[in-house]
């Protein structure tokens, strides 16, 4: 029983440090590359916890369409060594 509570805490912790590091990683960026990518400086948060939740988000600038998730490690256009 302890166990199942302490996975899930590591979990929560893991998972809120990715968006911690997500966020931190976004606001890096000035604002002409958050505008290229379809984000508003105050949507930084919102997007990061759409992606978490469903791989994707809908919040984008204009009429961009839905940025998704990236699917696998190398998914920047890296090609694999």
């Amino acid at each position: 029983m302890h166990g199942n509570i302490i996975g899930r805490l590591v979990a929560e912790l893991r998972r809120r440090h990715r968006r911690n590091l997500s966020i931190r990683e976004l606001r890096a960026l000035d604002d002409r590359q958050l505008r290229d990518i379809g984000i508003l400086r105050g949507d930084i948060p919102q997007v990061v916890d759409e992606l978490m939740q469903t791989g994707t988000t809908t919040r984008r600038h204009e009429s961009m369409p839905p940025i998704q998730a990236p699917a696998a490690a190398g998914a920047y256009g890296r090609r694999a060594a």
